[in-house]
């Protein structure tokens, strides 16, 4: 059965409007039927005044008037003051219910008041939840990753024997005590959602549908106050003779038709808000290496979510996840060795050809891998201007960076002059020594779609509608752009593109 507590979830504006314009209204009815009152009890004073002072007073007493002449005047001049009198009784009536009608209004209006002041509080206690939520989430993405440092700190520090016992134990200390940080992160978060799922449920189910069925208590209240009101005002004009019947046999009329349920039907209809129960909360675990950004969650009266249909029913786009670019410093293995072996001397020229080309290809492939991560270091370098142990950790990785690039270019150039040897020059079908492309850096105008908040100093926060420039897009998701005087990273399906690229 359509319903307030079925069909307007999350519909608390249009109730809140929907009680000021009924309350409005249903004052109108009533400053009407008082201006109406005021006007006839006006008229009909005069009128009656001018019958006493003029027709029994002067008229009656003339001296001329006689016989069957004055016997009729007299039952004319009776029936005159009797109607009017009937008249001023109806107009008294119409004040009586003008001020019933502002005492209702009055009365409705109190508690108007407090079925807003209650669902403005459901809603804003939700939204206070969502927003701990987050804050909780944020917290434990930030301390999961603190500790993935430290352990990845302290495990380096183990494989350099070079490394003192008292700094591998503060390491040590270190590590574990941001483990546990992590570990209470965590538990706080999930007990945060389990709380947000609860009063999500409580919301929902309990609280919500409650207060609408309230809202719409208020209304039919009102509608059926109002059907009364007119069934009064029919009562008290067939109380007239029958030259006004009619019109009191059409108010009646139109008073028996009033219908309470259509009435409400209708509103509903008009203002159906297509939401039902929503879904529990996901739990989203840490992503080793650095979690994706926030989904923007949906809410009671909350910012706007990624873009779904508010038609028949409810319907939410899932927005990739991508995962933040790896600026990590490989892990160490030994150095392969590139070009013609002695164990090759067997192999025909051909294949000798063959396999120096192969590996040409790969060395190229690994050098423009690496020099990739070389600029992401690089940028992070900058990030971490204002904290000296940040940047010399970091400012270390891009030198072994360095020496694996080196070393590389070092194969390149040895497997090259092989190649050359066994063709007497650059070897047909072989390609000529090249350096590894560098990437191109094509930048383009981007529309933020939605807020977004850095969860570390690498990232920028932006706003939704806010417009700026990416000059780099890497296919792991993230973005490098620059907002203002700052530069950084930003998740690519947060925003959408909105000039064509230029180089």
């Amino acid at each position: 059965m359509t319903s307030f507590a079925t069909d307007l979830l999350d519909g608390f504006d249009a109730c809140y409007k929907r009680t000021i314009g009924i309350l409005k209204s249903t004052h109108e009815i009533g400053s009407f039927f008082n201006k109406l009152s005021t006007i006839r009890k006006e008229y009909l004073n005069k009128y009656l005044g001018l019958i006493r002072s003029y027709g029994q007073k002067k008229l009656l007493v003339n001296g001329f008037l006689d016989g069957t002449v004055k016997k009729a005047l007299e039952t004319m001049v009776t029936d005159m003051e009797s109607v009017t009198n009937h008249d001023l009784a109806f107009s008294n009536k119409i004040s009586e219910i003008s001020t019933e009608v502002a005492n209702f209004v009055r009365d409705k209006e109190v508690k108007r008041k407090k079925l807003e002041t209650d669902g403005k509080r459901l809603t804003r206690e939700f939204a206070d939840q969502l927003d701990a939520l987050k804050r909780s989430k944020a917290n434990y993405m930030k301390l999961s990753r603190e500790a993935e440092l430290a352990q990845q700190e302290h495990q380096k520090a183990q494989g350099d024997p070079k490394t003192k016992s008292q700094k591998l134990t503060q390491l040590a200390t270190r590590a574990s005590q941001a483990a546990d940080k992590a570990k209470q992160a965590d538990q706080e978060y999930k007990d945060t959602l389990r709380t947000s799922n609860d009063k999500q449920t409580q919301l929902y189910t309990k609280d919500m549908p409650s207060l609408l069925a309230e809202f719409q208590t208020f209304e039919e209240e009102r509608i059926r106050y109002v059907q009364q009101t007119v069934k009064q005002y029919a009562q008290a004009v067939l109380e007239f003779p029958a030259v006004y019947k009619k019109a009191g046999d059409a108010s009646e009329s139109f008073a028996g038709q009033i219908d309470v349920a259509a009435d409400v039907l209708g509103f509903v209809n008009t203002n159906k808000t297509g939401v039902h129960v929503p879904p529990a909360i996901e739990y989203e675990g840490y992503n080793p290496g650095g979690g994706p950004p926030p989904v923007p969650p949906t809410s009671v009266n909350s910012h706007p979510p990624p873009p779904s249909s508010h038609g028949g029913g409810s319907t939410t786009t899932v927005t990739p996840t991508p995962t933040p670019p790896n600026t990590s410093t490989p892990t160490p293995v030994a150095p392969k060795e590139w070009g013609l072996l002695a164990g090759d001397e067997s192999l025909s020229v051909a294949e000798k050809q063959n396999k120096l080309t192969e590996q040409q290809k790969e060395i190229e492939k690994q050098i423009k891998n690496e020099e990739s991560q070389v600029t992401a270091l690089e940028r992070l370098i900058q990030f971490y201007a204002t904290d000296p142990g940040g940047k010399k950790k970091t400012e270390d990785e891009l030198a072994e960076l360095h020496k694996k690039v080196a070393a590389l270019k070092a194969g390149l150039a040895k497997v090259q002059s092989q190649l050359a040897g066994l063709s007497g020059g650059t070897p047909g079908g072989a390609p000529a020594p090249t350096e590894p492309e560098a990437a191109a850096e094509v930048q383009v105008q981007v529309r933020g779609m939605y807020d977004y908040t850095a969860t570390c100093d690498t990232e920028l926060s932006f706003k939704e509608g806010e417009i700026f420039v990416v000059s780099e897009q890497d296919s792991s998701g993230w973005w490098y752009a620059t907002i203002g005087d700052k530069s950084g990273f930003v998740p690519q399906n947060y925003v959408e593109v909105v000039t064509p690229p230029s180089s």
